[in-house]
Order: structure tokens, then C-alpha cells, then sequence
């Protein structure tokens, strides 16, 4: 790997203060460590990498080892998926997570910490809340739903939802698109259910395009979030955005057929135009 180390003694000790070195910065980088080493007997890598990454262990730092030629696939992919997850993991320092409500529908599962979070991914997590949503949205001009009607009947290609039920459904999306510029929130969830449906109208059209790279504006940044308060999941979308870039999907599993290797979606009014042909698309009653 580094020939201009005389023998393999010298190249070990190198090897050994390079540990040292990461040992010493880990604490203060704070990210996790990839050691590598390649396959040449005549510097002996393998010896040096191991305490390197034994005292990063010893010390409690989060760390792995890869032994391998640069050039070979699996060594390739090894380092990738390490780095990006890395990347994925340490890009959520310093973000803000919008939680509107609390735990929907009895779902344990989405509940958090906000401490904990804070603790591990070094993350801020305000919250916003569902009634001032409902009272902006009923202020927001007929013009600017207009718009977004006409756009939505081309970009979909059939709305199946009474038009009053889809008006309403958008002017909750523009505010919701408002409320989370004005606060600064990186991703988002919506409590919605139960009250939503027999109060105003779901957060469905709102989280579908939120989640999308596009709406009746243009271009536009897709904003991960989930529904129903789940936090975990809007944790989840969020990594899963650093790691493969937008749109991210989230639906519930109706069910799964594995004879047919087919797995069903509900709640298609969630299918984001970045995933499916604008011919394939429809909004249905939710």
C-alpha cells in the first residue's frame, strides 16, 4: 500500500502511530472511523490496521475494518457502504424535526425521547401544532387553490375526492409548506388521525407532495415526513433521503402475497410523481 516504507517493521510502526492518530482526532471529529488495509505481505497491513482498530474500539469509538485490495468490487462496496452510511448518520447534527401532536392512534412505536435523540444524532426537535394549520388554511385565497387544483388534475391524472374535500386537502399542504419554511424544519410528521378526517380533511395531499420534488410552484425541496406523529418513521425517511437522495415513500402494508412475491400499498394517494408515471397516477378518497 505505501512503498516508500523500507521494511515491514517500519511500515507496522507507521501503521501503529496512524492508529494513534485516529485514536487521538476520533473524539474530537466525532464520526465513525473506517479502517483499511490492502493485501501485501511485505508490509504486513493487516497487523497495523488491527490495532488501529482495536484501540479505537478500546476507546469507544465506533469503528470497522475492511482488508482488501482498492481496486476489488467487494472492497469498493465495503468502503461505500460504510462512508455513505456514515455520511447518512452524521448529516443529521444540526437538523430541526417538526413534531406536530403526540402518538396517534395509540402507536407506541412512534413515540420518542427528544433527549435521546438529541444525545445520539444531534438533532433539535420542536414542535408545531395542528390547530394552527386548520386556522391558516381556511384564510389561504381561492386563487391560490385554483392553481394548485388545475395543476393537480394534470399531474395526477384523476381525483377521486369530492372537490370541496380536495380543496381543503390543498390548502392544508400550502400552510403546511408555510409553517415549515417559517420554522425552519428539515423534516416533519402530521399527528392527523383520528381528529382530522371529522374535523377538516387528512394530511394525505399534504404529505405526498411534501415529500415530492415538485408541486404546482415548480421545482422545489422535498421535505420528509410522516404521518400519524411517527417520529421513528421520519427518522427513518430522513436517513433514507441523505443515503439515496428524494423522493422517499412512506405507506402502510396492506398486505403481503409471497406466493405471488407482491407486496400491496394502501393509501395510494401517497404515491409521489418522482416514483410513478404521471399517467399512472390518481388521488383517492383517504
Amino acid at each position: 500500500m505505501d512503498e516508500s516504507y523500507p521494511c515491514p517493521k517500519c511500515s507496522r510502526r507507521a501503521r501503529v502511530y496512524g492508529g494513534m492518530l485516529a485514536w487521538r482526532s476520533g473524539p474530537r471529529v466525532g464520526v465513525p472511523a473506517v479502517v483499511w488495509t490492502d493485501t501485501d505481505a511485505r508490509y504486513v497491513g493487516i497487523v497495523g490496521a488491527s490495532v488501529c482498530r482495536g484501540s479505537l474500539e478500546e476507546a469507544g469509538l465506533v469503528n470497522s475494518l475492511v482488508y482488501g485490495e482498492a481496486e476489488e468490487p467487494a472492497v469498493k462496496q465495503a468502503l461505500s457502504v460504510r462512508c455513505l452510511g456514515a455520511a447518512a448518520g452524521t448529516r443529521l447534527r444540526g437538523l430541526t424535526y417538526g413534531l406536530m401532536g403526540s402518538r396517534s392512534l395509540g402507536m407506541y412505536t412512534s413515540a420518542i425521547d427528544p433527549n435521546q435523540w438529541r444525545r445520539l444524532f444531534g438533532l433539535e426537535v420542536e414542535s408545531w401544532d395542528q390547530l394552527e394549520v386548520v386556522e391558516r388554511a381556511k384564510s389561504v385565497a381561492d386563487s391560490v387553490v385554483d392553481h394548485h387544483l388545475e395543476w393537480s388534475r394534470k399531474a395526477f391524472g384523476r381525483i377521486g375526492v369530492d372537490e370541496e374535500v380536495m380543496r381543503a386537502a390543498i390548502r392544508l399542504y400550502v400552510v403546511s409548506k408555510e409553517i415549515i419554511a417559517e420554522r425552519g424544519f428539515d423534516f416533519v410528521s402530521v399527528r392527523c388521525l383520528p381528529e382530522m378526517p371529522r374535523t377538516f380533511t387528512t394530511f394525505c395531499y399534504a404529505i405526498a407532495l411534501l415529500n415530492d420534488t415538485s408541486d404546482a410552484e415548480g421545482e422545489k425541496e422535498a421535505i420528509c415526513s410522516a404521518c400519524e406523529s411517527d417520529s421513528n418513521g421520519a427518522l427513518t425517511m430522513q436517513v433514507l433521503k441523505h443515503l439515496a437522495g428524494p423522493p422517499v415513500l412512506m405507506a402502510d402494508v396492506r398486505t403481503i402475497d409471497l406466493k405471488r412475491r407482491e407486496m400491496w400499498i394502501s393509501k395510494p394517494d401517497r404515491i409521489l410523481q418522482g416514483i410513478r408515471h404521471p399517467s399512472d397516477h390518481c388521488l383517492v378518497n383517504c
